[in-house]
């Protein structure tokens, strides 16, 4: 003999199909009102027609969109965390670099100023320092989300109108050609 389904209960059951049930590893499942019903040990028709008047599989359809949102939210906040903290290492690092960088400049001049060759870095070691200056200076705008670099795009629009005629006409002899020796060119 099944139970009888409270008001109490209902809200139970109700919460358990629209917001499902969290297993220990975090997994939420949603069960059927048939799973309910065997579970609960409730009357499958009485329990069907409730959900059905009070609109169980709307509720669960708008909880489970509110709950993806929020989840959404809450993972897209947690990575920009880790993409500031990143990007404040970034140029952390950055800013150390260039200031090494140019304590080794400095002290490369002052001993071409007095003459200390040991001190003085070759043309190589110094192009070295240039790139990682370079470098670190990107690392830094990147950091604080300034671009990189632009790119050149190249386009169409500035090949003078007579040389692409002459393309299409040496692509359409091309295919004339090709047409009689039954070959196609790709």
């Amino acid at each position: 003999m099944t139970e009888k389904i409270t008001d109490q209960k209902l809200e139970e059951l109700r919460l358990e199909y629209v917001e499902g049930i969290e297993d220990a590893d975090g997994v939420r499942s949603y069960p059927t009102v048939d799973a309910l019903c065997k579970s609960h040990n409730v009357s499958r028709a009485t329990l069907y027609r409730k959900s059905v008047s009070q609109n169980w599989q709307q509720q669960r359809n708008q909880w489970q969109a509110v709950f993806n949102s929020e989840r959404n939210r809450l993972r897209a906040e947690k990575f920009a965390k880790q993409g500031e903290r990143l990007d404040s290492k970034a140029l952390f690092i950055a800013q150390g670099v260039l200031s090494s960088l140019g304590r080794k400049v400095r002290t490369t001049l002052e001993a071409e100023e007095n003459e200390i060759q040991e001190l003085i870095l070759s043309l190589t070691e110094m192009k070295d320092l240039t790139e990682a200056g370079l470098k670190a200076q990107k690392m830094g705008k990147l950091a604080l989300g300034e671009a990189a670099e632009i790119t050149k795009v190249t386009t169409d629009e500035h090949i003078p109108a007579s040389l692409s005629r002459i393309i299409e006409e040496l692509d359409e002899l091309a295919a004339s050609k090709s047409q009689g020796a039954n070959v196609t060119i790709q």
